[in-house]
């Protein structure tokens, strides 16, 4: 059965025209939203100017984007509301064109609930991503994608191999799982299979996991999902894992612990952001060939509003087993911007922030493997340049640039960001 809650927006624009502007926001009515209440919409404007920018509200109200070419562009985040508008003005503060977003948010499917229920607690799809928010001993925010990547046989049977990677270019490591008829999740390793979790009526005692509660409601991005239940597994003689699995999206939380000594506490956690479950649920947003949504673009540093990025310490031997803790009260301050990216030819980009001198304040480039399929993943950028020490306030630009195996650039995207 077709489960499908979409970001997606459907097709149409909403457009306002002058002599020799254009503006248009697509699509003309959305109805597809965040668990806010809120939508995604791609501006795109046609000028004689050679500068342009978009600010919110009215001609003075705050930017959306830095200066960019009178032809052009952006995407914005999960954050426009109905009849929210958008103004195009020139480098002298001029008025060029103004449009007005209609947002109407379709609820999810009354009987979505019940849907889910008779679907498995891991979707094996080739094809199927999670994109999870990661920490652990070393970092308090960085993302893990994982993807379930291709089947392999062994010992005759079909294992699927979910494939983890924290940022393109990164280490990847790769996991066999399996289901079977009642829904039974099967964990190859060592050479060896293991029942994992049984969530049948009566469990098999010797699963590794042990389910704690059943008929859970939990919280994700896309809304309270019923039909989850909490386990706790031993998965090696010191570490005990604790986690939540929904039925119809599979893995939402899970956290590795380690039980004993002065270096006990937490390992490594994961909390589900994003999926796409192939045939089941799927989550899609509107795509240009990149998209660069930072979470927030006014950033209140002066009243700790923005998320904090330091280390705590989770054991009495805090530094000894694991990365270095940050002292207590340490506030270390970033965003989480969302990059997605579909072009058959890109092999990198650049992710960019820039002060209002164009001076680089973070920048890390990309590898990708050059693919039809899109990239998609979070970037964490710092707002600080050692611990205690902040950015100046002030404007900032985020930029990410595509480039070619031959290094041509392939698609910009930016966004305007403001630090006070």
């Amino acid at each position: 059965m077709l489960i499908r809650i979409a970001l997606a927006l459907v097709a149409g624009a909403a457009f306002a025209q002058t002599t020799n502007t254009t503006f248009t926001i697509t699509p003309a009515l959305v109805t597809q939203c965040s668990s806010a209440g809120q939508g995604t919409v791609q501006l795109s404007w046609r000028t004689a100017e050679s500068s342009v920018q978009v600010r919110i509200g009215s001609s003075t109200g705050p930017a959306m984007t830095g200066f960019q070419a009178g032809n052009g562009g952006a995407t914005s985040g999960d954050w426009v509301s109905d009849g929210m508008v958008f103004v195009l003005v020139n480098p002298s503060g001029q008025e060029l064109a103004r449009a007005t977003a209609s947002v109407q948010c379709r609820p999810a499917s009354s009987n979505l609930a019940d849907q889910l229920a008779t679907q498995s607690y891991l979707p094996l799809e080739v094809g199927n991503r999670w994109i999870y928010r990661y920490s652990d001993r070393s970092v308090t925010a960085n993302h893990l994608v994982r993807t379930v990547d291709r089947t392999v046989v062994e010992a005759s049977e079909t294992w699927y191999v979910l494939r983890d990677q924290i940022v393109p270019g990164a280490r990847i490591t790769e996991n066999l799982y399996r289901t079977d008829a009642d829904g039974r999740i099967y964990w190859r390793r060592n050479s060896l299979s293991q029942l994992f979790l049984d969530p049948t009526a009566n469990p098999d005692p010797n699963a590794l996991a042990v389910i704690q509660q059943r008929n859970v409601a939990v919280d994700t991005p896309f809304g309270r999902i019923s039909h989850a239940l909490t386990y706790a597994a031993t998965v090696s003689p010191l570490i005990l894992q604790r986690g939540t699995y929904s039925r119809g999206v599979g893995l939402v939380s899970m956290q590795d612990s380690q039980q004993t000594g002065s270096s006990g506490g937490l390992l490594n956690g994961i909390e589900l952001v994003e999926a796409v479950i192939a045939g089941k649920v799927r989550f899609t947003s509107p795509s240009n060939g990149l998209e660069l949504a930072p979470e927030s673009q006014l950033l209140d540093l002066v009243g700790r509003k923005v998320r904090n990025c330091a280390v705590p310490c989770y054991n009495a031997a805090c530094g000894l087993a694991g990365g270095n803790p940050d002292p207590p009260g340490t506030y270390k301050p970033c965003i989480f911007t969302r990059v997605k990216l579909e072009h058959p030819q890109a092999v990198s980009v650049l992710i960019e922030m820039t002060n209002s001198a164009n001076e680089a304040v973070y920048s890390a480039t990309r590898p990708l493997t050059a693919s039809p399929n899109e990239h998609l993943w979070f970037e964490t950028i710092p707002l600080y340049r050692t611990a205690g020490v902040f950015l100046p306030l002030g404007a900032y630009q985020l930029k990410a640039t595509v480039k070619s195996e031959a290094g041509e650039t392939l698609n910009t995207s930016t966004a305007a960001l403001r630090i006070e």
